[in-house]
C-alpha cells in the first residue's frame, strides 16, 4: 500500500488525483480508490486536454476503463472527470523524476 501520495489535482476531499513515491498514479472518486500506471496517467491527462476522454457509451451513461476497471459515470460526472484529469495535465507536465524529487509534505496523503 503506498503511504505518500502527492496531489496532483483536487475538486474535493472525495474527488482527486496523486501519484505516489512508486510511481504509481492513483484516483480518488468518491468511494473507490484505485491505483495504475504512471503512462495512462499521461495518456488520460494528454487526452483530457483536448476534451475527448476515451469513454464507451453505456445507455445514458459512460465506461472509463482504467486498466481492467471501469468508472460508471454520468455525463455530468464525464465532464467532472475530464475536468480532474485536464486540470492534473495543466499543473504537472513534468518528467516522472522531477516530481519525484519535489514531493511537500504538505501534499502528501498517509494511509
Amino acid at each position: 500500500m503506498c503511504d505518500k501520495i502527492t496531489k496532483l489535482a483536487k475538486q474535493n476531499k472525495f474527488q482527486w488525483l496523486g501519484i505516489c513515491a512508486h510511481g504509481s498514479a492513483h484516483i480518488f472518486w468518491r468511494t473507490i480508490h484505485m491505483s495504475f500506471t504512471f503512462e495512462m496517467l499521461e495518456t488520460l491527462m494528454k487526452q483530457a486536454l483536448l476534451g475527448k476522454l476515451p469513454v464507451e457509451c453505456y445507455g445514458t451513461e459512460c465506461l472509463l476503463w482504467l486498466d481492467q476497471v471501469a468508472l460508471k459515470l454520468t455525463e455530468k460526472d464525464y465532464f467532472e472527470i475530464q475536468n480532474l484529469f485536464a486540470c492534473a495535465a495543466e499543473t504537472q507536465l513534468k518528467p516522472m523524476i522531477q516530481l519525484n524529487k519535489e514531493l511537500e509534505p504538505e501534499n502528501h496523503v498517509l494511509h
